[in-house]
């Protein structure tokens, strides 16, 4: 991949600290095979990547039918594992949030190839999904999903959903504080704002150092940890609800990880139960957590 153009930040996106450490090189093992520095916040503690593609350029980092999320691909074990284990996934997605949310429509933001928006309308429920991608829009609309550009979501009436749904799509958006109060401006009294993202403090990440395949730079710009999203919930005066696992990430990422340094499917699997039990027995974080935040009166 030639050179792209790129933006550096000389301030945490958070609470706007100009003291950063330098971190890396961290490698792009899954598309350009590019190498990455990331930045944490000596204040807060929040790390980024950083330099990070222009928002112009960033698309091309997208361009592959490595990433999984924008295709339907089943090639190699990895990918046919993603997809045995998505529809499970998806089950306990709906299971997790569902009581939490207030009667009335969805909104699925960066809803990828439209498998979650196709669930949740099997299930009876309104929702309505916005994605950035042309190429990930052509393949939803393959399986019978209509999704509209980002760029359309001002069109939305103001307080009039219910829940919004970003499965890890946070960490992917340059302009993501701007992004969230908008998105919180669309949320009805007690409505639901759900963030699905990495946490870079798990055990597994903690195992495979710079090879842990959640870091997957450049196309992940932020990497959370639950203060950050603590802090994000009140900026945007919205409350904690809730944190949920996402118990399959672990394995998954584990498996990559363990690809990307020439490891064993065994060691990726059992890596991602270690993390898992961890988890649940020393309370360290899940590999990646589900935060539901919630609206307050208006």
């Amino acid at each position: 991949m030639k050179h792209m153009s790129q933006i550096t930040l000389s301030n945490c996106p958070i609470c706007q600290c100009d003291d950063l450490l330098q971190k890396g090189p961290i490698h792009d093992r899954s598309i350009s095979q590019e190498s990455f520095q990331l930045s944490q916040c000596q204040d807060c503690g929040f790390l980024f990547t950083n330099p990070q593609p222009s928002p112009d350029d960033l698309w091309k980092y997208y361009e592959s039918e490595n990433y999984v999320s924008h295709s339907k691909t089943t090639k190699g074990f990895i990918n046919f594992w993603y997809r045995q284990v998505q529809r499970l996934n998806l089950k306990l997605k709906l299971k997790a949030i569902h009581s939490f949310v207030p009667r009335g429509t969805w909104l699925d933001y960066g809803a990828g190839a439209g498998d979650f928006i196709k669930y949740i309308r099997n299930h009876q429920l309104d929702i309505i999904g916005f994605e950035p991608s042309k190429t990930a829009r052509t393949t939803a609309k393959k399986y019978g999903i209509e999704l509209r550009p980002t760029t359309e979501i001002s069109r939305v009436r103001k307080k009039s959903i219910a829940c919004i749904t970003l499965w890890h799509v946070l960490e992917h958006i340059p302009n993501f504080q701007e992004i969230l109060e908008n998105l919180s401006d669309l949320l009805m009294s007690e409505g639901i704002l759900v963030i699905a993202v990495p946490n870079h403090q798990s055990l597994d990440a903690q195992i495979y150092g710079e090879n842990w395949a959640a870091l997957d730079v450049p196309r992940h710009l932020w990497h959370f940890s639950a203060k950050d999203i603590e802090a994000i919930a009140k900026s945007l005066s919205l409350e904690l609800l809730a944190t949920k696992a996402m118990i399959f990430d672990s394995t998954y990422v584990s498996l990559l990880s363990e690809k990307y340094q020439n490891g064993s499917k065994m060691a990726g699997i059992w890596n991602g139960l270690k993390s898992n039990i961890s988890a649940a027995i020393k309370s360290t974080p899940y590999s990646s957590q589900i935060y539901i935040l919630q609206k307050k009166g208006f």
